[in-house]
């Protein structure tokens, strides 16, 4: 579905590549997996996929800039249709680009939102040492029928702070 280049996630100095198959089938229906490949030799350095079925992980560039301070980008990935907050309400998942580990969520929780339809960085827009992100919510009805909403949200991450292990 996506295809971005977030930037050099392995350390080798060439900028790597992510794709995103927000319908892939790996725990049931449209679950969702996204792919980091190595952009020097297109080894595949860490596969993530979707918590549950039908939550379309993977429906973003999903570039989120160094978020955790560790000099690698980072990876902000939606699953427009996760259910967990509310039928459809949809999630973001922010992961270290050096790890694959899952550094924080952010959960709607309005049916029918497809919260994370979209989800980047924006950089620190307010100063404060944290990587702000935009996050769409594409089908949002709070304004309308499927009028959409923005949302630009803190990391709440703090870049100068020592790096997660």
């Amino acid at each position: 579905m996506f295809l971005s280049v977030p930037g050099d996630m392995d350390g080798d100095g060439v900028p790597d590549v992510y794709v995103s198959d927000w319908r892939n089938n790996a725990k049931g229906p449209s679950t969702g997996r996204v792919y980091v490949h190595s952009g020097a030799d297109g080894r595949r350095i860490f596969t993530l996929t979707g918590e549950t079925a039908g939550e379309g992980f993977g429906t973003s560039p999903s570039v989120a800039g160094d978020v955790d301070g560790d000099g690698r980008p980072d990876l902000i990935v939606g699953a427009w249709q996760y259910s967990g907050g509310a039928k459809g309400a949809g999630r973001a998942y922010l992961y270290s680009g050096k790890s694959g580990r899952l550094l924080k969520t952010y959960t709607s929780r309005i049916a029918g939102d497809a919260f994370g339809f979209d989800a980047v960085s924006l950089g620190d827009l307010d100063g404060d040492g944290t990587i702000d992100l935009l996050i769409t919510a594409a089908w949002s009805g709070v304004h309308g029928e499927h009028s959409g909403r923005i949302f630009i949200i803190s990391s709440g991450i703090d870049r100068h702070a020592a790096p997660p292990r």
